[in-house]
């Protein structure tokens, strides 16, 4: 063998390696969704890890085709939260302009969810000027973590809540875990045997 070919599994090795590592991780940062003329980034306040029961800011930078941003006073906005894979309706949160980053006059609003897991979060609006923009429909998933904040039942979301299963929760982690520490085992066992050839 060359030390061309040698090098080039080696790199081959080591992107594999850190793959394994580096996929169990969430992504974190702004979701971008388009439907047509409008497209919106939307963003989870703190840090885009929004936690179950603890007040989540979320806002969305609306734009037009071309960047132009579109203020709350200019859309007829709405926002529908609801629990996935159910689809159930949890709430209808009313919407409220602020200044976010570099936006100005966007829609926002702060909701408590009421338990961790899957959510949907549907963004509808049309323009309040006549051909200003097509109407949209945008839909974004969240995944909401365990919060540690307690509140009561009233100034939660949904209007039936249940306990969170931990031991559920627990488990689908360990076996997750499990199953992630296997698949590396057998890739690194696959890229030795590959390397020795």
């Amino acid at each position: 063998m060359n030390y061309q070919t040698i090098s080039l599994k080696y790199r081959l090795c080591l992107s594999g390696l850190i793959t394994v590592i580096l996929l169990p991780l969430p992504a974190w940062g702004h979701k971008v969704k388009t439907d047509a003329q409008v497209g919106a980034t939307i963003h989870f306040e703190p840090d885009d890890r929004p936690k179950s029961q603890e007040p989540t800011k979320i806002w969305f930078a609306l734009t037009k085709k071309g960047g132009t941003a579109i203020p709350l006073q200019d859309c007829q906005c709405q926002l529908q939260i609801k629990q996935l894979p159910s689809n159930q309706k949890l709430a209808t949160p009313q919407l409220q302009a602020i200044n976010a980053e570099k936006y100005q006059d966007i829609p926002s609003a702060t909701v408590l969810f009421p338990q961790p897991g899957a959510y949907s979060l549907e963004l509808t609006g049309q323009s309040v000027k006549p051909g200003d923009f097509q109407p949209f429909k945008l839909e974004f998933d969240a995944t909401v973590a365990l919060g540690t904040a307690s509140v009561t039942p009233s100034t939660a979301i949904a209007a039936d809540q249940k306990q969170p299963d931990h031991q559920s929760e627990l488990l689908t982690a360990m076996l997750g875990t499990i199953g992630i520490m296997a698949f590396g085992v057998v890739g690194m066992v696959f890229l030795r045997k590959w390397l020795r050839n």
